[in-house]
C-alpha cells in the first residue's frame, strides 16, 4: 500500500512539475518562437491549478512522500512553479486549519451590527476574484525586509478579526524566515527568467498566473461555505 501510493505520489508530482516546466521553459523557448499559436497550451495548463495546489497541499501536511526531507524539497519545487514561498503557504494553510470558522476566518461573513454589507464586500469580492493568490505571490517583496521590519508588520496586522498578524509572526521566526527568503528568491528568478524568456509575448504568462490566481481565490474556502460557525476542521 505504502509503495503504491509512494507511485501514484510521483506520477502526479511528475505530472505537474511536466506542466510547469511547458508553461515556464519549453513554451517561451522553443514553441512560441515557432508559432505563437502554441500559446493555446497555457489554458489546459490553468486548468490543472487546482490539482497543483492538491499536491502542494499534501506536501504541507507531509504526505506527498513518506520521507520528510523528499516531502519538503518537491513541494518547495511546485510551490516555486505555483508562484509562492512554500515557508509561507504552509504557515497560512496550517493557520487556515486552526482558525478556519472562527472569527479570525470567516470571510464570507459578515456581522450587519459590525459593518455594512458593502463595506465588507469591498474586501471580500477582491480576495475571491484572485486577491488572496496574488497576496501569496506578492509576498515575495517581503524577502527584502530586515527582521525589525517584520515585527513592526506583525504589530499593525495583529488582529482578533485576520489571521495576517499570526501568519506574519510564524513566517518571521528565524529558521522559517530563512526558508521563506530562500524561497521567495527562487520564485522571482523563475519567473523573471520566464519573463524574458515570452519576450513580446509575456502577456500570455501573465493571463495564464491570472487565471490560476482566480481558480485559487475562488476555490480557496469554498469547502467551508454555510458550515457551522466556531468549529474549525482540523484535520
Amino acid at each position: 500500500m505504502a509503495a503504491r501510493q509512494t507511485l501514484i505520489s510521483g506520477v502526479l508530482t511528475t505530472a505537474a512539475a511536466g506542466t510547469l516546466v511547458l508553461q515556464l521553459l519549453i513554451l517561451p523557448v522553443w514553441l512560441l518562437p515557432a508559432d505563437p499559436r502554441w500559446g493555446w497550451l497555457l489554458v489546459p495548463v490553468v486548468l490543472t491549478t487546482v490539482p497543483l495546489w492538491s499536491l502542494i497541499h499534501e506536501g504541507i501536511h507531509g504526505t506527498l512522500l513518506r520521507d520528510r526531507r523528499w516531502n519538503d524539497r518537491l513541494a518547495r519545487v511546485l510551490a516555486t512553479g505555483y508562484g509562492a514561498p512554500f515557508a509561507l503557504l504552509k504557515a497560512g494553510h496550517l493557520l487556515h486549519h486552526r482558525y478556519s470558522r472562527t472569527r479570525r476566518e470567516r470571510t464570507e461573513v459578515y456581522d450587519p451590527a459590525v459593518t455594512t454589507w458593502l463595506a465588507a464586500a469591498r474586501g471580500y469580492y477582491p480576495r475571491l476574484l484572485g486577491g488572496l493568490y496574488l497576496l501569496e505571490a506578492a509576498s515575495v517583496v517581503l524577502a527584502v525586509v530586515p527582521a525589525a521590519g517584520w515585527r513592526w508588520l506583525v504589530r499593525r496586522t495583529d488582529s482578533l478579526d485576520s489571521v495576517t498578524g499570526l501568519l506574519l509572526d510564524r513566517v518571521s521566526r528565524r529558521d522559517t524566515l530563512r526558508r521563506f527568503r530562500i524561497e521567495a528568491l527562487a520564485v522571482v528568478a523563475t519567473y523573471a527568467a520566464a519573463v524574458a524568456g515570452y519576450g513580446r509575448h509575456a502577456w500570455m504568462l501573465a493571463a495564464a498566473v491570472g487565471g490560476r490566481a482566480l481558480l485559487v481565490s475562488l476555490a480557496d474556502n469554498a469547502y467551508h461555505y454555510r458550515t457551522r460557525l466556531e468549529r474549525p476542521w482540523t484535520r
